[in-house]
């Protein structure tokens, strides 16, 4: 595993049962960038065993990666599959607020309203990020 992934290895079928998200497969900390036309890219590593496995956009080009090994995948692709990314639950959580409080999916500009609210209970939780 290399020193820049600072992650430990994971146990795909612990997690799993677990019900938790998929864990990221970027680094913590971007090192070793490569520029390419379509922007700067950095290395991914396997969620599984943590064995560089590929590259990725960094920053803004790529909000959340998770990638298992070719010897991991034989092993754990299906379990993997079932796991939820971590953006997806968030927005899922932005959408069932908005319906809880406002009865629908509010549009762009009522949010961008409803974000000058610092106590706004949907605000704050948009502000935490996904």
């Amino acid at each position: 595993m290399s020193d820049d992934h600072q992650r430990p290895p994971l146990y795909l079928p612990e997690i799993f049962t677990k019900g938790e998200p998929m864990p990221d497969s970027r680094a913590i900390v971007e090192r070793h960038t490569i520029r390419s036309p379509i922007g700067n890219l950095v290395p991914i590593y396997c969620a599984n065993c943590g064995m560089e496995a590929g590259l990725c956009g960094s920053g803004d080009l790529t909000r959340f990666c998770c990638l298992l090994c070719p010897k991991c995948e034989q092993q754990w692709g299906m379990i993997a599959h079932e796991l939820t990314e971590p953006h997806m639950e968030f927005w899922k959580a932005v959408a069932r607020a908005q319906i809880e409080t406002y009865s629908r999916i509010l549009s762009r500009e009522e949010v961008a309203k409803l974000l000058d609210d610092v106590n706004d209970p949907i605000a704050k939780l948009i502000r935490q990020g996904g």
